[in-house]
């Protein structure tokens, strides 16, 4: 079922990022891509180097996005969560609205909370309301609880490199 498909990622002060990817699965509610690292970058204190694949897991009913990063070997580096809301799937895209709130787990579930600073940024310039603070915290809370359910969740296949 390969084919090109597009991550769109909306931010609330900040122009939208489009990836192209590779469709892995698309089911009821739900898709899941591939990405190859094309240039290093980090996530927190995680350098991504080139090659890195990344499988995203994108649900329409979940408030959540999770990242699967795997070295060019297919070793596990870690999981990344978004905090997300709106997330839209279409034909040949998923679109969603990144809250900012990330949260990494180590491959040995260990969890680091990213990005909160931002999320902070966001309230005192009145981008976000209180509402969506709670709501945020809230989704940091449940993720934190419930990692392992979630990972137990989601859609495998062998072939992910």
């Amino acid at each position: 079922m390969k084919r090109n498909f597009r991550e769109i990622r909306l931010h609330s002060d900040k122009p939208p990022q489009e990836f192209l990817c590779d469709l892995l699965h698309q089911g009821d509610k739900q898709v899941v891509l591939r990405y190859i690292s094309s240039n290093v970058y980090t996530v927190g204190t995680i350098t991504v180097e080139k090659g890195t694949v990344t499988i995203a897991h994108y649900w329409e009913d979940r408030n959540y996005i999770l990242w699967i990063f795997k070295k060019p070997d297919a070793s596990l580096i870690g999981y990344l969560f978004h905090i997300a809301r709106d997330v839209e799937i279409g034909v040949d895209y998923v679109r969603y609205v990144d809250l900012e709130l990330d949260i990494w787990f180590s491959p040995d579930g260990n969890p680091t909370v990213l990005d909160e600073d931002e999320v902070k940024d966001y309230y005192n310039r009145g981008i976000f309301d209180d509402r969506i603070l709670s709501w945020v915290e809230e989704q940091k809370m449940e993720i934190l609880k419930n990692f392992r359910t979630i990972l137990g969740d989601v859609w495998t296949d062998q072939e992910t490199r």
